[in-house]
């Protein structure tokens, strides 16, 4: 499996991750883009759209190994917010609508209603929900990482990094996830970025 190291040392093109400069994303863009693009995953499920920074990222780093990325795909962003309708189609951005499948949804109903064959087996996950917390974050772990993730996927989760009271992403991935020996999950969580950022977990 990739090291935090070796994904430090790919080159990323500045123009696909200039999208999250001033974000929460900010610090942890290159290291998303560089997975994306090195392990190349065809599944894609992202739990959170908010304002589509990390969608961005993920669409950019996946049209670079995919020539027909240029169209959705097997790219699903899952958001119960319609206003992300206007980040991916880039309303309020004036950039390029995104290459992605916006399902305006909560991820609780998509991963219990989802019949589509991309949804039912996950080569990447990417989980960054509000409010972060530990109930919330063991769901999805329970949920879409223990049942969706097909052996040999990845699971991303944003704010690691306890930076408001309720945060408890890191415990909650480490209860449910780390201490178990499945060879499904990678078991070295890293964190990118100065504490004024969120931090990923892998």
């Amino acid at each position: 499996m990739i090291s935090l190291e070796q994904l430090l040392l790919i080159p990323v093109p500045p123009e696909d991750v200039a999208v999250a400069k001033g974000t929460d994303m900010e610090a942890e863009a290159e290291v998303l883009w560089a997975l994306v693009a090195t392990l190349r995953p065809w599944n894609i499920v992202e739990l959170g759209t908010r304002q589509a920074i990390s969608t961005r990222i993920i669409a950019n780093a996946r049209r670079r190994y995919l020539p027909e990325a240029v169209k959705p795909g097997n790219f699903f962003t899952v958001d119960p917010d319609p206003a992300c309708r206007e980040y991916i189609f880039g309303e309020r951005t004036g950039l390029p609508p995104i290459p992605c499948h916006f399902v305006e949804s909560t991820g609780e109903s998509v991963f219990f209603n989802a019949i589509t064959p991309p949804l039912m087996s996950v080569d990447m996950l990417v989980i960054d929900t509000d409010p972060h917390d530990f109930v919330q974050t063991a769901h999805w772990c329970k949920t879409w990482v223990e049942q969706r993730l097909r052996s040999g996927g990845v699971a991303v989760f944003h704010d690691i990094k306890p930076m408001r009271p309720e945060i408890n992403v890191r415990g909650a991935v480490f209860e449910t996830i780390f201490h178990k020996e499945r060879e499904s999950y990678l078991h070295n969580p890293w964190e990118a970025g100065p504490d004024t950022f969120s931090g990923l977990s892998i």
